[in-house]
């Protein structure tokens, strides 16, 4: 919930500095619409993360292998005693929306 709130006033704060950028011509109207780095990472539940492994018929080993964690933190974000943030969330988000195949490298 917090990090929500967080998230959602670091973005709010890089569209205004977008914005000010674009009044003296620094930033185009086009640019600044085609930035979807703007857009929050959504938050993800243990049961929407062990259902994401799932989907993709992956195992928790070979979850971890892919992001690059611990096989412990993937265990520990799908029972709940962690959560994912940063580029682990960002990963989640991709893999989600992307699948895996977005996640490997060629």
């Amino acid at each position: 919930m917090g990090h929500e709130k967080n998230e959602s006033r670091i973005s709010e704060a890089v569209h205004d500095t977008a914005q000010d950028r674009r009044k003296p011509g620094f930033i185009d109207k086009r640019t600044l619409r085609k930035s979807n780095w703007v857009e929050p990472v959504p938050c993800y539940s243990a049961e929407q993360i062990r259902g994401l492994r799932e989907r993709h018929h992956l195992s928790q080993p070979a979850m971890a292998a892919i992001f690059n964690i611990s096989l412990t933190a993937i265990q520990k974000w799908e029972t709940g005693n962690r959560r994912p943030g940063g580029s682990s969330l960002k990963l989640l988000s991709l893999f989600d929306h992307k699948g895996l195949e977005a996640l490997m490298i060629k």
